[in-house]
């Protein structure tokens, strides 16, 4: 439960006492306006800032009040001041970046003035009252503003996970055994001491929703609305005394370890090497142009010189092989390929120098996989999402387009299994917005979506990235911030791991499932899946 927090108070001051901080010139101005609104919380406390030159947090002020309130629903502002002036008015979001820290009571976050020169202030709270409330206070501001649902809504395990997620120095929370789940039917299969009401009302529930299957045609969609995620939110009290599903994420979503003949250590390697190739043809390139030779004379020096992807353009992704020991690193519409040499050297190879789809047109792709024991490369073009391309890698061109389906626009593809691009399977798995489904290229025709291996969701999940484990499991991240972890293709996700503050713009899982990785614009989310 939360604290409540201090009441707000003046800052008293001694006659004659002057605040301690750092010369003006270090600090922002002073805000120009201080909005007002009902206060969430309100502490005292130090206020530091860092010091670029000495790199030390120096005290500005030895009394300010932190206050948090709410302007209009969802948004939230934090002002710090003194009783001599006003140092910082500014939104709360997750640009701040706040991190906490128990030992030291303290709050670090970013803050950027008009002309967008960044700084960093902390704050130390008076005392442990004033943290623990400055701590909850922040933590709900930051997530009402991500998620635009109430705090109070969000269970009494998850709103733990949030709190210490945010708190530096402090070992990630095992996941919850009563944290959401998005699956109520496959816990009524499973536990079985579900009521019969219960079961009616998700009949009902299910029933309003057909309407919105019509997007696939023959198809039986499983759709999930909010109000579906909000009754499962509130059956988790009741779950909480049933311990047969606690190793449920440890049985179902870990399995295999990686196998033997797996290469790991070579993603950083290749990216050096690349762009050691590139520079060199980069001065390749200008020497070239005052020579008169022909552009393509040195066209192997790396992954990006000439064509329209080339020019300017910059490695943007990375696809690593097992099966034949190359490398491909995508700079704009053209491939770079290495080969893994002995100790794991990485060597350059040729460049696929343009890539063109079945109609000539060139693109660049928005996202590649290795398929089929590496003997092809699926790519994405963000232009016509509706569509993959095949690239047969012997020959370096595309040689087949995949209508995926007209309706529906891919946004992510990942493997069937973690290491699925050595076997000779056909299909992968495919990412919308708010459905994820299953490839099969050799259905043909316009629609390629398997028919009963589809899970929608009736209100846009905003999906991003997905990624799977050696059994199949799968981890998907959203633009909300949220991971949701499946244990197969084709039903609600069985633990849906609430929004941290940034979108999640890429996705990685171990063999094993035991950990996922998600890449967010400032930060690497570590998170570890196994129940006590």
């Amino acid at each position: 439960a939360a604290l409540p927090p201090p009441a707000a108070a003046p800052i008293a001051r001694k006659r004659g006492a002057k605040a301690h901080r750092a010369p003006k010139w270090e600090l922002p101005a002073e805000p120009k306006e201080i909005p007002t609104g009902e206060v969430v919380v309100s502490i005292l406390g130090e206020l530091y800032m860092f010091d670029a030159q000495t790199a030390v947090f120096t005290q500005v002020d030895k009394e300010v009040a932190l206050t948090v309130i709410e302007t209009a629903k969802y948004t939230y502002w934090m002002n710090v001041a003194s009783d001599e002036r006003s140092y910082v008015a500014q939104l709360v979001e997750p640009e701040m970046n706040a991190v906490f820290n128990h030992d030291h009571r303290s709050l670090i976050w970013n803050y950027f003035d008009e002309a967008g020169r960044a700084y960093s202030f902390s704050v130390v709270s008076a005392d442990d009252k004033h943290y623990e409330a400055l701590h909850q206070g922040m933590t709900r501001a930051a997530y009402e503003t991500l998620n635009h649902e109430p705090w109070h809504k969000v269970n009494e395990s998850s709103q733990d996970y949030l709190l210490d997620a945010g708190e530096e120095d402090n070992s990630m929370m095992d996941i919850p055994e009563d944290w959401d789940t998005d699956d109520e039917q496959g816990q009524v299969d499973e536990e079985g001491d579900e009521s019969e009401e219960e079961e009616d009302e998700e009949e009902e529930g299910e029933s309003d929703e057909e309407t919105s299957a019509a997007l696939i045609p023959k198809q039986e969609v499983v759709e999930v609305s909010d109000d579906d995620e909000e009754e499962s939110e509130d059956d988790d009290e009741a779950e909480d005394e049933s311990e047969d599903g606690e190793d449920e994420i440890d049985q179902i979503f870990r399995r295999a370890p990686v196998p033997e003949n797996v290469k790991t250590t070579l993603t950083a390697a290749a990216e050096a090497a690349a762009d050691e190739s590139s520079d060199e043809e980069e001065g390749d390139e200008s020497d070239k142009d005052e020579s008169g030779d022909e552009e393509e004379s040195d066209a192997g020096e790396g992954a990006g010189a000439g064509g329209e992807g080339g020019h300017g353009a910059k490695n943007s992704m990375l696809a690593v092989g097992y099966k034949h020991d190359r490398s491909f690193v995508v700079r704009g519409s053209r491939i770079g390929v290495f080969r893994h040499g002995e100790n794991d050297d990485i060597e350059f190879d040729t460049t696929i120098n343009r890539i063109d789809d079945t109609r000539g047109t060139e693109f660049t792709p928005s996202s590649v996989m290795l398929h089929e024991q590496d003997s092809s490369m699926v790519l994405m073009n963000r232009d016509r999402p509706h569509e993959l391309y095949r690239m047969d890698l012997e020959y370096g061109k595309v040689v087949e387009e995949w209508k995926v389906h007209e309706d529906i626009p891919t946004v992510s593809i990942a493997p069937n299994t973690k290491y699925n691009q050595m076997t000779g399977d056909k299909t992968l798995v495919g990412l919308s917005h708010n459905m994820l489904y299953r490839i099969d290229p050799r259905v043909g025709g316009d629609n390629m979506v398997v028919q009963n291996e589809l899970q929608s969701y009736t209100t846009k999940s905003h999906f991003t990235a997905a990624a799977t484990t050696e059994s199949g499991a799968i981890a998907v991240g959203s633009g909300k911030g949220e991971i949701r972890l499946f244990d197969r293709l084709g039903v609600r996700a069985k633990t849906t791991l609430p929004a941290l503050g940034e979108a999640i713009l890429g996705i990685d899982v171990t063999s094993d499932g035991r950990y996922v990785v998600a890449t967010c614009k400032t930060y690497l989310l570590l998170i570890d899946t196994k129940l006590p």
